[in-house]
């Protein structure tokens, strides 16, 4: 199963980026492939903790400056991962 995780938050030290970490380490992910998908910023702590849990990290950063081209990369993110 492929999940697709969109963060619109910074991914830093903060309770929705908590949340995602708990529930990520206490799920079982036999058989699960999740990416995360960041819009702001992420902190190189969360990068590292994200990998260790066998997720990847997309960025498409541009979505408060660009939303046309956010809406389209997203849409090309979805199609490639097959979410």
């Amino acid at each position: 199963m492929k999940i697709l995780i969109i963060h619109t938050m910074a991914i830093d030290y903060n309770g929705v980026t908590d949340c995602i970490v708990q529930y990520l380490k206490h799920m079982n992910r036999e058989g699960m492939e999740a990416t995360i998908l960041s819009t702001v910023t992420v902190h190189p702590d969360f990068e590292k903790l994200f990998q260790e849990l066998g997720c990847r990290l997309e960025r498409i950063e541009i979505r408060k400056e660009h939303p046309l081209r956010y809406m389209f990369r997203l849409a090309k993110l979805v199609r490639r991962e097959k979410v």
